[in-house]
C-alpha cells in the first residue's frame, strides 16, 4: 500500500525481465504492474479505479515497464503490485519505483494541420552515413543506421584517423564530445556541412565555439526530460509546432533522465546570428532555470545541413513506452527518410470531456466539420457525431438522399490509434487551401459520412489499460440526422498485433472482392507512412520484448469475409437495411502509444481512408516525395490522389478477371 495525493500524477515503473508462455498472447496475460485504489477502511473496493500496464512475457534483458497515471478524486492510498498473470515460467523484479511528477510535460496538437511531406522536401536524402567516434563500432547509433540504410551503405572511422577530403558519405555523424583532428575549427566543421548532412553533438560544437557556448548537464530523478519543437521543416515532420515528446536519456542513477542543454547566456544569440544556426528544439524540464533552452540546432545548406543534436536519446534503451522511438525518428527525418503520412505525434486526451471540447472547437476552426450533439456541457454529454459539410442545413434546403458510411471508434477505453487515426482522416477532409484533400468533395457528394468518435466511455493513462465501464449496447443514431439508405458500417479498433485486418461481413455490394483485390496494393504503393520503429515480426505479439527489432515497418494485410456474424443493436439495424458492416483491426497498445503515435494514428486513418474508398470505388492518395506508378492509372504525383468510382472501367475489368 502506497500513500498517494488526490488528483495528483504519478509515475509508476518496475525493472524486469522473463520468461514466460501464456495460452493467449494478447496482452491479457504476462508480468505487469497492477495499481488499484485502496478504501480509508483497507479494503479494496471493488468498483473503485484500477490501471494495468500491458503484459510482458519474453524480455530477456532488464526492461523498464512504466506507465503514469492521475489519481482521481478523493484517492488517498494505492495498492501498487507487480506480478505474473495468466502465464507460467521464470521472472526477475528488480526495482520498482512510485515518483510523484510536478505537472506533466508532453504536449501534442491534435487540431493543428501540418504542411504535407511533399510540401517541405529535404535537401538531401541520405543513402550513405560515415560515424566518426571513438567507439563507433559498439555505437547503437552505428546498428540503428546500418539496419534503416543497409550494412554496406554505413562506415565506421576512428577520428583521428578521419580525412575530410576521402569523404564521400551523404551524412556524418559525430556524436563523440570533441571533433576530429582534421575538423578541429569551426569553419572546417561548416564546409564539409555545405556538402552533406552533418550531425554534430553539442558538447563538440561548444568545443570550437571560443567560449561563446557553454553547456549545462541536466538530470533529473523524478520528471523526465522533454524536447519542445520551436521550428518547423523537414526534420519535424510528423510533429506539431509546440509539441512536446520525450528527450532524454538515463544513466548511472536509478530512474533518472539526462540532458544536455545550451546556456542562454549574452553570447549565444549573436554566436548563432553570425553563423546562421536557427533553434530546432528547446528543453522542458522541472524548473524555469532547466527549461526554454536550446538544444537542436540546425543550418541549412544547399548539400544537406548542419544539425547540432545529441544522439544518447536514440541509442537509450529506453521502456516499454518506446521513447527512443520519436527520437529515431526525429533523426531519420534529419536524414530526408520520413514520410508521415496523416499522421501526427499525439497525446490523448484524459478525458471523454476533453475529447468532445476538442471536436467543438475544430468545428468553430473549421466550418464543414460538423458536430451533432444535445448541446450541453461536455461532462454532461452521452454522445456526440460528426458530419463533414452542412451546407445544405444551413440554407434551410431539403437534404439531397445520400448513402450513409457511418464510423465508429472507441470501443473499447482508451483506444487512441481509433479515436485519432479516425480524427486525422476526418479533419484532413476539410484542410482549407493551399493544401485541401483532393478527394473530399467528390465524395461527400456521393455518401454522407458519419462518425461516432465515442462509442463507449473515454479512459486513458499513459502507458496502463484502465478498468473505464463498458457499455453493453453504444449509444445508436442520434434521431435528428437523417441518414438517407446505410451504405456501410465501419467500425475502426486497435489490437495488440502487428497486422492489419479488415472483416466485411452482410456484403451485397461486392465490397469485399474489392478489398481483396486492392486493398494491399493500395498499402503497398500508396504506404501510410515511411517509418523506421523497433517493432515485432508480422503478426508476433507485442509482449514478446525480446522479438522487438529496430526495421522499417511493413504491414501485413488480411481481408476475411463473415458470412454470418451475431450482430446486436445498431449493427444489426444495420445488416437488416442492407448495409456492409465492415470492422478495421491496426496495429495498437495503450502501452507504447505515444512513442508510436505518429506512424499507428497515420496507418489507422489510410487504411480507413482506403477502405472508405474502396466502399465508393478507389482512392488513393499519394502523401509520399516520390511519383507512384500503380498499374492502369497514369503517374501520380505528390500530393495528388486516384479516384475512380465503382463503375470505373479498370474495377469492373479486375472483377470480371476474378471472376
Amino acid at each position: 500500500m502506497v500513500t498517494c495525493k488526490p488528483e495528483t500524477d504519478y509515475r509508476i515503473e518496475a525493472v524486469v525481465s522473463c520468461t514466460l508462455e501464456a495460452p493467449m498472447e494478447d496482452g491479457s496475460a504476462g508480468l505487469r504492474i497492477v495499481v488499484r485504489e485502496w478504501q480509508g477502511d483497507g479494503k479494496r473496493e471493488g468498483s473503485s479505479s484500477w490501471w494495468r500496464s500491458r503484459g510482458i512475457l519474453r524480455s530477456t534483458e532488464p526492461t523498464v515497464v512504466r506507465l503514469f497515471l492521475r489519481t482521481p478524486k478523493g484517492m488517498r492510498r494505492m495498492h501498487l503490485s507487480i506480478g505474473v498473470e495468466g502465464a507460467a515460467g521464470t521472472a526477475s523484479i528488480r526495482e520498482v519505483r512510485c515518483v510523484e511528477l510536478l505537472q506533466p510535460d508532453l504536449v501534442s496538437h491534435p487540431m493543428a494541420i501540418p504542411p504535407p511531406a511533399h510540401a517541405m522536401p529535404a535537401p538531401r536524402v541520405a543513402r550513405s552515413a560515415c560515424v566518426c567516434s571513438v567507439t563507433a563500432a559498439d555505437r547503437v547509433l552505428t546498428e540503428f543506421l546500418r539496419a534503416s540504410l543497409g550494412s554496406r551503405r554505413v562506415r565506421t572511422v576512428d577520428p583521428r584517423e578521419f580525412d575530410p577530403s576521402s569523404l564521400s558519405a551523404d551524412a556524418l555523424f559525430l556524436p563523440d564530445k570533441a571533433l576530429p583532428p582534421a575538423l578541429g575549427t569551426l569553419s572546417r566543421l561548416m564546409r564539409v556541412a555545405e556538402e552533406r548532412i552533418v550531425i554534430v553533438s553539442l558538447p563538440a560544437l561548444a568545443s570550437v565555439s571560443n567560449g561563446a557556448l557553454s553547456l549545462r548537464r541536466v538530470e533529473q530523478p523524478d520528471d523526465p526530460i522533454h524536447a519542445k519543437v520551436v521550428y518547423a521543416d523537414h526534420a519535424t515532420r510528423g510533429f506539431a509546432l509546440h509539441d512536446v515528446f520525450p528527450y532524454a536519456w538515463t544513466e548511472k542513477q536509478p530512474g533518472s533522465f539526462v540532458q544536455r542543454q545550451f546556456r542562454k547566456n549574452r553570447t549565444l544569440a549573436p554566436f548563432c546570428k553570425r553563423h546562421g544556426l536557427v533553434t530546432l528544439l528547446t528543453s522542458m524540464c522541472d524548473q524555469d532555470a532547466t527549461s526554454d533552452r536550446p538544444i537542436a540546432f540546425f543550418r541549412a545548406t544547399k548539400g544537406g545541413g548542419l544539425y547540432v543534436l545529441d544522439i544518447e536519446p536514440v541509442e537509450d534503451r529506453g521502456s516499454t513506452r518506446g521513447e527512443p522511438c520519436l527520437a529515431g525518428h526525429l533523426l531519420l527525418a534529419i536524414l530526408g527518410h520520413v514520410q508521415p503520412g496523416l499522421g501526427q505525434f499525439t497525446v490523448p486526451s484524459p478525458k471523454t470531456e476533453a475529447l468532445r471540447e476538442m471536436m467543438r472547437d475544430t468545428q468553430t476552426r473549421f466550418a464543414p466539420f460538423v458536430v451533432c450533439d444535445s448541446g450541453l456541457p461536455a461532462e454532461e454529454l452521452t454522445d456526440q457525431w460528426i458530419t463533414i459539410g452542412a451546407q445544405e442545413e444551413s440554407l434551410g434546403l431539403p437534404l439531397r438522399p445520400r448513402p450513409a458510411i457511418v464510423v465508429r471508434t472507441g470501443l473499447a477505453p482508451g483506444d487512441a490509434e481509433a479515436v485519432y487515426g479516425a480524427y486525422y482522416w476526418f479533419k484532413q477532409l476539410v484542410r482549407m487551401p493551399p493544401h485541401t484533400c483532393p478527394y473530399a468533395e467528390t465524395l461527400v457528394s456521393r455518401f454522407r459520412l458519419m462518425w461516432q468518435p465515442c462509442a463507449g466511455p473515454w479512459a486513458w493513462a499513459d502507458g496502463a489499460d484502465r478498468n473505464a465501464p463498458r457499455e453493453d449496447s453504444p449509444p445508436g443514431l442520434p434521431e435528428e440526422v437523417d441518414m438517407g439508405e446505410a451504405a456501410a458500417l465501419i467500425d475502426l479498433v486497435s489490437r495488440p498485433r502487428h497486422r492489419v485486418r479488415v472483416v466485411v461481413s452482410a456484403d451485397r455490394g461486392g465490397v469485399h472482392r474489392r478489398m481483396e483485390q486492392w486493398l494491399p496494393r493500395l498499402l503497398e504503393s500508396f504506404p501510410p507512412a515511411n517509418v523506421f520503429v523497433p517493432h515485432v515480426p508480422a503478426g508476433a505479439s507485442f509482449a514478446d520484448r525480446d522479438a522487438l527489432q529496430w526495421g522499417w515497418l511493413r504491414w501485413p494485410v488480411r481481408v476475411e469475409v463473415e458470412e454470418h456474424g451475431e450482430e446486436e443493436g445498431i449493427r444489426q439495424r444495420f445488416r437488416a437495411g442492407g448495409a456492409t458492416l465492415i470492422r478495421i483491426e491496426v496495429p495498437g497498445s495503450p502501452a507504447d502509444f505515444v512513442g508510436h503515435s505518429i506512424h499507428r494514428t497515420g496507418l489507422a486513418a489510410t487504411v480507413l481512408e482506403q477502405v472508405i474508398g474502396l466502399v465508393y470505388g478507389l482512392i488513393a492518395v499519394n502523401r509520399t516525395g516520390q511519383t507512384v506508378q500503380f498499374d492502369g492509372v497514369p503517374p501520380v504525383q505528390p500530393g495528388q490522389a486516384v479516384v475512380l468510382d465503382d463503375q470505373a472501367p479498370l474495377l469492373r475489368q479486375e472483377a470480371s478477371w476474378a471472376g
